[in-house]
């Protein structure tokens, strides 16, 4: 997934009213990574693109308030989480893990997590 580039926020901020700014969602952007590993995530984060954007801004914005950021990170056991991707390509979690058709003993959430219960709506017909 490709970075924010830091310049290109800093202009849309320069460029947006003041009264746009009252409105956070005008100014978010997200970037979700998943990693295989936690160490594969310390390597990207320490090294590369990202180190050098993180330089960058440290040095043009640090602490002025100006531009906010977070960061979360999850370690998350094999089998210990579930997700569904409805007619969409494999990216995410289904691409850092197991990718599998929602149907059957995996058509529920709660069956995907090792419990059991019943659809609450029918399965699509497959179109293919």
């Amino acid at each position: 997934m490709a970075q924010p580039n830091l310049e290109v926020i800093l202009r849309y901020r320069k460029r947006t009213s003041v009264s746009s700014l009252k409105n956070p969602i005008a100014l978010a952007v997200g970037v979700s990574k998943y990693w295989k590993t936690y160490d594969q995530l310390e390597k990207y984060a320490r090294g590369g693109t990202h180190l050098v954007e993180w330089k960058k801004f440290n040095q043009s914005v640090g602490t002025n308030g100006t531009v906010g950021i977070y960061h979360e990170t999850y370690m998350i056991q094999p089998g210990q989480y579930e997700c569904i991707y409805g007619n969409m390509p494999k990216f995410g979690l289904a691409k850092a893990g197991t990718h599998m058709p929602a149907v059957g003993r995996m058509e529920t959430s709660r069956r995907r997590m090792g419990g059991d219960n019943d659809p609450a709506v029918p399965t699509p017909k497959n179109r293919q």
